[in-house]
């Protein structure tokens, strides 16, 4: 668990290492309690295993604890060729679907050069702020 601030908010953030390490999966839960937020990133260039994460994602949106969480979805890896555009992840994860009754936003972004990560801190502190 790692903690910092972005606006005066104090965050918490845990990484859960993803798909690559698929035995992490069954420890996901541990970090859904008191959560404010998720933050769901998505390597926007692997189209095998898209599908994948999506059911992961559907899976932990339905945990009580997560109920009523805004969703930010990270389409990671918007500097890689042919990564999906925001418009093809929405559609993709099925976003409209998966996330009534919540706020949610599919933000582009890229880790390795810091494009959009700034931004995706922001709303996320926006989202948590506005009342449900």
């Amino acid at each position: 668990m790692e903690k910092s601030s972005a606006h005066s908010w104090p965050l918490s953030r845990c990484d859960t290492e993803g798909l690559v390490y698929g035995k992490m999966r069954e420890h996901w839960q541990d970090y859904y309690q008191n959560a404010a937020a998720v933050v769901f990133v998505v390597d926007a260039s692997d189209f095998g295993r898209m599908d994948e994460a999506r059911s992961e994602m559907k899976k932990a949106l339905r945990s009580d604890h997560l109920r009523g969480c805004p969703v930010i979805l990270l389409a990671n890896k918007q500097d890689v060729s042919g990564a999906l555009t925001v418009t093809e992840m929405k559609d993709k994860f099925n976003m409209r679907e998966m996330c009534v009754g919540r706020d949610w936003l599919v933000q582009p972004c890229s880790a390795s050069t810091g494009f959009g990560v700034e931004e995706a801190f922001r709303r996320v502190v926006q989202m948590v702020r506005l009342p449900p």
